[in-house]
């Protein structure tokens, strides 16, 4: 990967983050949250506004039209995926509350012994062929035998 596409995808995963910042700003219409002093508060907006200046803000420059069409895709795809308010199945006329399960340490986690194990093999690996490939080859000249 060059530098400039490893730049752009940086201003990519940024505007992405901007955009849902967007979002749940615009989704918690409380205002300032009540922990939050007015100072720091007004800090985040001027913060936000210079960002919002300096790198756009998507969702501010979709049309009503599009930011609709957007929605209700998103919409049928949850449905389709049963995500979101779907995946209870309900159609998201109510949600079920999260049930919570707790499992009892049974002692050695095999698995997790595996994982470890996978990765110092691995690093081992990596550690023989960088020393490998960076190895400086010596030939010895060795006179000939004359006279056989």
């Amino acid at each position: 990967m060059s530098l400039t596409s490893i730049t752009r995808s940086a201003l990519h995963v940024l505007l992405a983050l901007l955009v849902a910042a967007a979002f749940a700003t615009a989704a918690s219409a409380a205002g300032r949250p009540p922990q939050m002093s007015e100072q720091a508060y007004a800090a985040l907006m001027a913060r936000s506004q210079a960002l919002n200046d300096r790198y756009g803000n998507a969702a501010a420059r979709m049309t009503p039209e599009a930011f609709r069409a957007l929605y209700l895709r998103s919409q049928e795809l949850n449905r389709r995926y049963h995500l979101g308010d779907y995946a209870t199945g309900t159609g998201g006329a109510e949600t079920a509350a999260p049930s919570v399960v707790t499992i009892a340490p049974s002692g050695f986690d095999w698995a997790d012994a595996g994982v470890g194990a996978g990765a110092v093999l691995g690093t081992g690996l990596l550690a023989a062929a960088a020393i490998l490939g960076t190895r400086k080859h010596v030939h010895l000249h060795l006179p000939a035998a004359h006279g056989r």
